[in-house]
């Protein structure tokens, strides 16, 4: 059974609800919210469901329609790599400032973690580096996506697929092997 349309779908809304809460300035709006947490749990569960999606993809790849989509599918699995890498550096620079926060002493004096690393975690959470993160990430997610549909229902099925469909294959050739 194909398990990879039931699962793919919750890090889909997981992570685009981090990306749309990580551009909002939603702690100028709700700053008695820690969104910082909340952010954290979405990237993290969503990045988790990223990596159950893709296992379970893969596990569907060896189906007829999967075959059937040829340079499609090269695609859509670039994009959801992709995908896994952008939202897996935020993730992991979200646990490792949410340890810091809550062990960094413990975790400086027994030498398990050094400052750099801290260091490196709040630069890439730095607003001007997070938010294009986010964006760029939200945009391999939606390709990711919308070549998991071009799959499924072909090319043709909504305006959109469509578009990006004559844009990566201008001459109409994403369905040959």
């Amino acid at each position: 059974m194909n398990f990879h349309p039931l699962v793919v779908h919750f890090p889909i809304a997981l992570l685009t609800f981090y990306a749309l809460f990580e551009v909002l300035p939603l702690a100028r709006w709700y700053p008695s919210v820690s969104w910082a947490d909340v952010k954290a749990l979405l990237v993290s569960f969503g990045g988790l469901g990223i990596l159950a999606a893709i296992a379970t993809g893969q596990m569907a790849e060896h189906s007829l329609i999967a075959r059937a989509a040829g340079r499609i599918l090269y695609y859509h699995k670039l994009f959801a790599a992709a995908s896994a890498a952008v939202f897996g550096i935020i993730a992991l620079a979200y646990v490792i400032d949410w340890m810091f926060r809550k062990h960094g002493p413990w975790l400086r004096r027994t030498g398990i973690g050094p400052a750099w690393l801290h260091g490196a975690a709040k630069a890439v959470l730095h607003r001007r580096v997070i938010v294009p993160l986010a964006i760029v990430g939200f945009l391999v997610l939606f390709l990711a996506g919308i070549f998991g549909e071009m799959i499924v229902y072909g090319p043709n099925n909504d305006p959109i697929a469509h578009f990006v469909f004559t844009l990566f294959f201008p001459h109409g050739q994403g369905m040959l092997q």
